[in-house]
């Protein structure tokens, strides 16, 4: 072989020498980056779930926001009907409770008709001759005779509610 042809082959192999001692690191870092690499898939595959939960929070609070306006809007209506409906039975109570006055001094009328005492008309109306009545029969039973109707004059009264036979 002639000294071209020696150095040639020197050359390649220093070519190949050099060439093989590159690759050897080269597979000294792919050994070092596979479990980085691992890692990293395994944080992205965390990171897109925690993506997911947080897709599916946000849903949830959409869906309860949608629930809560929904609700809130019934909660007005229920209200406005309770208004109405108090409104309706404050008016109900006025009217009711002329009817339990005038009843209560028809009754009282009746009784002290029925006792004897003479209250005049039975109208519902507490008027003078109701009031005489009512003082004559607290005089006659000891009672404070002043014609008005206290708790001790009614429980007596009532006992005459209902006409003697």
């Amino acid at each position: 072989m002639s000294g071209k042809n020696l150095s040639i082959m020197l050359c390649l192999l220093l070519l190949l020498f050099l060439t093989g001692c590159a690759a050897t690191p080269d597979k000294r870092i792919d050994s070092r980056i596979a479990p980085l690499e691992e890692q990293v898939s395994l944080l992205n595959a965390r990171l897109m779930a925690r993506d997911s939960e947080i897709d599916n929070l946000n849903r949830i609070l959409g869906e309860e926001s949608e629930e809560k306006g929904k609700l809130l809007e019934i909660i007005s209506e229920q209200e406005s009907q309770i208004k109405k409906l108090t409104s309706y039975m404050e008016s109900r109570k006025g009217r009711e409770k002329n009817k339990v006055y005038y009843s209560s001094v028809i009754n009282i009328q009746a009784a002290l008709r029925n006792a004897g005492f003479d209250p005049g008309l039975i109208d519902g109306r507490m008027g003078e001759r109701t009031r005489s009545a009512l003082k004559e029969f607290q005089q006659a039973r000891n009672l404070p005779a002043d014609g008005r109707l206290n708790k001790e004059t009614w429980t007596l009264l009532q006992e005459y509610l209902e006409e003697k036979k």
